[in-house]
């Protein structure tokens, strides 16, 4: 699996260690390689990602207008409700509204 990175957080420890190496004298080849660093991370294309939500499906019930109930599943992130037979909620590994990972890890802050 991909791994991203920040590249604003990148630039900046970067940054400062270019500062740092000129502060204290070098120059050359060190410092050179620095600098390329820093033209090729801001070269990079970026990539549109979010952090990875996990939750899990929680057992509800919804009285409906004449007064009967119908059995779902919420999603304890987004609390968005799948009325689906409870065979087939294990088929859903990914919440179809917010994404999240239905693995039963707690859910993110």
């Amino acid at each position: 699996m991909a791994e991203y990175i920040e590249r604003i957080k990148l630039l900046k420890e970067l940054t400062k260690d270019r500062d740092d190496l000129h502060k204290m004298g070098i120059t050359g080849m060190t410092l050179a390689a620095i600098k390329r660093a820093i033209r090729k991370t801001e070269e990079i294309p970026t990539a549109d990602v979010r952090p990875e939500r996990h939750g899990r499906w929680t057992d509800t019930s919804i009285n409906l207008y004449d007064g009967s109930s119908e059995r779902g599943y919420q999603c304890n992130v987004c609390k968005d409700i799948f009325f689906v037979e409870q065979s087939e909620i294990v088929y859903y590994k990914f919440c179809p509204h917010c994404g999240a990972k239905m693995d039963g890890k707690e859910r993110e802050k």
